[in-house]
Formats: C-alpha cells, sequence, structure tokens
C-alpha cells in the first residue's frame, strides 16, 4: 500500500498487518478481474461457453473487436504487458464506444499498470495509472449501472488511491448487485479497518468468510481485527484456522 512520504500507517498496527493487508488488496482485484474474459457481457463473465457463443458475428466491425478484446486480455493476464493490453482495449472501444466491458477491461489493464508501478516505486506514475482507472470505470458504470465487478473494481482503485469512504460505498453497490461476492467484503472491510471502524470490518470479513470458507486470507485479516479490539482468543482462533488452511500463516 502507498503511502505518501508525509504519512505513516497507524502505529497501532501490529508488524503483520501490512502482509494481510496486501494479500486482501490483491484479492480484491482479482475479484474484480472475473468479468474481464474476451468482452462478454458482465452477468456473463464467468461461463466461457457464453463468451464464445456471444462472438460469432458476420460483422466486420464485431470481428475486429472481438480480435482487440482477446489480444488485450491475453497481453494482461497471460503476459503481463499492460502498455500493450491499454493499446488493444483502446482499439476496441474506438470500435464499440458504448460496450461497457471495453472501458472495464482497459480500466483493469491501467490498474494492474499501477500496481506495477507501485512496487518499482513510480509513485507519480501508479497515481495517474489509478486515476485513469477511475475514468473508465466510471464509463463502464455509465453504461452499465448495474455493472458489479466495476463497482468493486473501482473500490479497489479508491483503496489505493486513499479514499477509503469512496471505496466503502463504491464496494457496498457492488454488494447490492452480488451480494454473494465475497471480495467485495472483502474490500470493505479492509477500507473499514484502514479508517479503524473495526466492528465494521469484522461484519464484513465474516460474511466473506461465510461465503468462503476456504479462504485462509480471510481469517487472517480477521485476525488482526480481533487483535485491534483486545479479542487475543478470538484472533489466536481465527490464526490457527488460517494456518488449517494455508501454512504460509502458521510463521
Amino acid at each position: 500500500m502507498y503511502h505518501r512520504s508525509n504519512d505513516t500507517p497507524p502505529r497501532s498496527r501490529p508488524r503483520r498487518w501490512t502482509y494481510v493487508v496486501t494479500s486482501a488488496i490483491l484479492g480484491t482485484i482479482v475479484w474484480g478481474t472475473v468479468g474481464l474474459s474476451f468482452g462478454c457481457d458482465s452477468d456473463n463473465s464467468t461461463d466461457p461457453d457464453i463468451v464464445e457463443e456471444t462472438y460469432i458475428s458476420s460483422s466486420e466491425t464485431t470481428t475486429n473487436y472481438n480480435e482487440a478484446i482477446r489480444d488485450g486480455t491475453n497481453k494482461l493476464l497471460n503476459l503481463g504487458d499492460y502498455q500493450g493490453a491499454i493499446k488493444d482495449f483502446d482499439e476496441a472501444i474506438r470500435l464499440e464506444p458504448q460496450n461497457a466491458v471495453a472501458y472495464f477491461n482497459r480500466g483493469t489493464a491501467y490498474l494492474h499498470q499501477g500496481i506495477e508501478d507501485l512496487a518499482s516505486k513510480k509513485f507519480e506514475h501508479a497515481i495517474e495509472a489509478f486515476i485513469e482507472v477511475v475514468a473508465d470505470y466510471d464509463e463502464a458504470i455509465r453504461l452499465d449501472p448495474e455493472y458489479a465487478d466495476a463497482y468493486g473494481s473501482r473500490g479497489v482503485a479508491f483503496v489505493y488511491l486513499e479514499k477509503y469512504e469512496r471505496a466503502i460505498e463504491d464496494y457496498t453497490e457492488a454488494i447490492r448487485f452480488e451480494p454473494r461476492a465475497a471480495r467485495a467484503y472483502e474490500g470493505r472491510g479492509y477500507a473499514y479497518a484502514y479508517l479503524e471502524k473495526y466492528e465494521r470490518a469484522i461484519e464484513d470479513y465474516t460474511e466473506a468468510i461465510r461465503i468462503e470458507p476456504q479462504t485462509a486470507e480471510l481469517y487472517a485479516a480477521r485476525a488482526v481485527l480481533h487483535h485491534e479490539l483486545g479479542a487475543p482468543q478470538q484472533s489466536m482462533q481465527d490464526w490457527e484456522t488460517a494456518c488449517e488452511l494455508d501454512k504460509q500463516y502458521c510463521n
């Protein structure tokens, strides 16, 4: 998580927090990219068969659009070529400027680019990328007001921009449209935690655990929150469960 030079994380937060937070955010990004599959409609995004059927068309424009989406998706998810993916999605948008998925995909490419810039300590470039992320998700939501993935992913961008209240609003919208989106509860829980609203954060992580009970990082994050609230027994129980599910949490 990037902090400006005059910012420091809250001192009360234990050292484990940094690791858990990183896992939570990356997990949320994975949730946000569910809809990133060859430009399919967001409500059918997880079904590859529907994706293929969606793109049987004799229209030259549609065919070129499909190719741009496929090429961009491959560069983004398989090659790590984020700038190349952005260019492909630029072309997709040029061909079909009213297609919400094209904007969503480009926003996700900018999101990954921003994360890479953070890892390289290119903080100004990262902020610029995250601003582009928000703009693209804004347009995706304008075109498809019920696009849950776009709300959730925009929430991720707001977290990286340290706009936690805005992130909470977006995760809440994502949950409204997809009540079983565990990653949205996880992301909102993280935003509440950073605002030191630990009870609300625990509620969200608990709901995420109810939906995905085998996800170790959720227990680890909730363990930290219980620690913050002075509940060592509950914290230890969650650490033990996290360890049982994933040995990386056993240290």
